[in-house]
């Protein structure tokens, strides 16, 4: 997706003056009939303007009144083919699912639901499918049709961990739930929680328990090529959590501990698959908030690990080139990091200002697939928006 994809022109103005009306009337329609929302449609929304940092063009994709924001960072959201990138809002007064077209600015909407778990949804391009939690039930939806499907029903007592994620065929769903403990429910390494880890085949249907641990399960990501491979974490406060990363096979075996942290004050986090389903990177750091992006070799365990400024989180791009940030509360920043022998060159692409009040305002930065655009959320405007950086 390059810059050209979304700039707007006299031409592309006309275009919008035209869909607007007709999308504002499409929708009393809808309204007049009381048809479900699923499938309505919401005219563009979008602004555009200069980066006082970079330079470069800043787009907003939202703007409405109740918060938008991206999925979670490790869940791709774009459909490059048909130019449309998968997203969560509460604009209908509840979480529910929605799309952009990065073209028209239309936005459509998905779900309609009250107990929708949106970002935590994890979208399958190839398969033009989103996976998401819904009150007790996982569902898959066409976003052709909009028809669901259940593919799974959660046991009485257990709650989804963090998001879904799939593979890039979108053939296999992974996900983990877990049963909290009576009491103190705090995530702290030793306290007894019953986790399981699911994978679900998104064709047949077809649910495997892999593993089951006392621990809090949670960051459960399947390898986007290889689906035998699966990546999590013992969630928790990354001070007290013995040891964050580990991966185990599809069918139970290998369990194994990825970075070991050999020195109790390493923080390890934010872990997730490159692309190419080889490598694992991840955010460590020390006692003295020395911060570190990683990168590991899920063949040989071998690792490298390159001092940069403190991000709350980070993303490399598909060929492990660069890095994307987005800063923290005192410079909350979206900067790009290119990879330069042992260390990282640091360029400030948007202070996007966001307040990291909660997860709905993280910023999550993510490459799109193509590597030539940036996408985040801010709440820079007092509420939670989507925006996208064109590098191009």
């Amino acid at each position: 997706m390059g810059k050209g994809t979304i700039t707007i022109t006299a031409r592309h103005y006309l275009r919008y003056r035209i869909i607007t009306a007709f999308v504002i009337a499409a929708s009393i329609l809808q309204f007049a009939f009381g048809q479900s929302l699923k499938g309505k449609t919401y005219p563009p929304e979008w602004k555009r303007f200069t980066s006082p940092e970079s330079g470069l063009q800043v787009i907003q994709l939202t703007s409405d009144k109740e918060l938008s924001c991206g999925l979670y960072f490790y869940n791709d959201c774009f459909n490059l083919k048909d130019s449309i990138l998968v997203f969560a809002s509460k604009r209908t007064g509840s979480m529910n699912l929605f799309t952009v077209d990065l073209r028209s600015g239309i936005i459509r909407q998905l779900t309609d639901g009250k107990k929708i778990k949106a970002r935590g949804a994890s979208y399958s391009a190839k398969r033009n499918e989103v996976f998401f939690g819904d009150d007790h039930v996982v569902k898959a939806l066409d976003l052709l049709t909009l028809n669901e499907r259940v593919l799974y029903e959660i046991p009485k007592g257990y709650n989804l961990a963090a998001s879904l994620s799939v593979n890039t065929a979108g053939s296999m769903i992974a996900f983990a739930l877990v049963k909290k403990p009576k009491g103190d429910v705090s995530m702290n390494e030793g306290k007894v929680y019953n986790s399981t880890i699911v994978t679900i085949n998104t064709v047949t249907g077809y649910a495997r328990e892999v593993t089951k641990e006392e621990s809090y399960i949670s960051h459960v990501i399947i390898n986007p090529v290889d689906t035998t491979k699966i990546l999590y974490c013992h969630e928790g406060a990354w001070d007290t959590v013995a040891q964050r990363m580990w991966f185990v096979r599809s069918d139970g075996s290998g369990k194994a501990a990825l970075r070991p942290e050999e020195n109790p004050l390493l923080r390890v986090g934010h872990e997730y698959w490159f692309k190419d389903g080889n490598k694992v990177g991840y955010q460590i750091g020390t006692q003295e908030q020395r911060k570190y992006i990683g990168i590991l070799d899920i063949a040989t365990k071998e690792f490298k690990e390159y001092p940069y400024a403190d991000d709350k989180h980070t993303q490399s791009n598909s060929k492990g080139t660069m890095f994307v940030g987005d800063g923290m509360p005192k410079h909350a920043d979206i900067s790009l990091y290119t990879v330069g022998g042992s260390k990282l060159q640091k360029k400030v692409l948007f202070r996007h200002g966001s307040s990291y009040a909660d997860e709905d305002q993280h910023p999550h930065p993510m490459f799109s697939p193509d590597d030539t655009s940036v996408f985040f959320t801010s709440d820079r405007d007092g509420v939670s928006n989507i925006y996208i950086i064109p590098l191009q």
